[in-house]
């Protein structure tokens, strides 16, 4: 992304392709190869007298993510879409620094919010907040130990080495899981969070999924 330090100076966002392209007339949406290959052409929207605000919209169906809208709002409450109705992409981490450009751009504040459509047709607004980034991370590395004993038991049973190599295998996956729970208990002491890692980590509970996924696979590949 490429951010001008000077107020009025033209810039240009680029992500997956799709580029953005803005300036103190107007908001230009280029985009990326394959939705050109399918019809989709350049739009633009232009700034105006009348124009009082630029919002950054995270667009939610219910609770599925329908892409970003980038709206030019008007006086009379009209609102004009950069690219038309068709979802775009924003890297979260860049749309903070991304409203600051627009505003030494264009000279109009800009509004980042999430805006959900109910199953019953309303619009629920609230204000967008940075994804907690730490918070991100843990999960994944919850959701990263808590398939240590499916993905042990499935690669071992593909692989079908000697028994004590299964039985070794299978014993440092466990202690690298209780090594995963210890990191997470001191981030998640009320053991809310991640609560499949936790009904795994006993060594029953852990043995009897490892095995599982080891017999299966191993009948599967190897029936004979």
């Amino acid at each position: 992304m490429v951010i001008s330090d000077q107020y009025g100076k033209p810039f240009v966002y680029s992500c997956r392709g799709t580029k953005l392209e803005f300036a103190c007339d107007g908001l230009r949406c280029v985009p990326n190869r394959v939705m050109r290959l399918i019809g989709e052409s350049a739009t633009f929207v232009a700034i105006t007298p009348q124009s009082t605000e630029i919002v950054l919209c995270h667009s939610f169906w219910q609770e599925r993510p329908n892409g970003w809208r980038i709206i030019v709002c008007t006086a009379n409450g009209d609102e004009h879409v950069l690219g038309g109705n068709a979802g775009l992409y924003l890297r979260a981490a860049d749309v903070k620094t991304l409203a600051k450009a627009i505003t030494q751009t264009t000279g109009l504040p800009v509004r980042v919010l999430i805006r959900r459509t109910l199953l019953h047709g309303a619009v629920e607004e609230i204000p967008w907040t940075p994804p907690n980034t730490k918070a991100n991370t843990l999960m994944g590395f919850g959701l990263a130990s808590a398939c240590l004993p499916f993905v042990g038991g499935i690669t071992l049973g593909w692989l079908s080495p000697r028994p004590a190599i299964v039985v070794a295998v299978g014993l440092a996956l466990w202690l690298c899981m209780m090594l995963a729970l210890f990191v997470l208990a001191r981030t998640d002491p009320s053991r809310k969070k991640f609560p499949t890692l936790y009904s795994l980590t006993t060594l029953v509970t852990f043995s009897a999924t490892y095995a599982v996924c080891f017999v299966l696979t191993a009948y599967l590949v190897h029936p004979h």
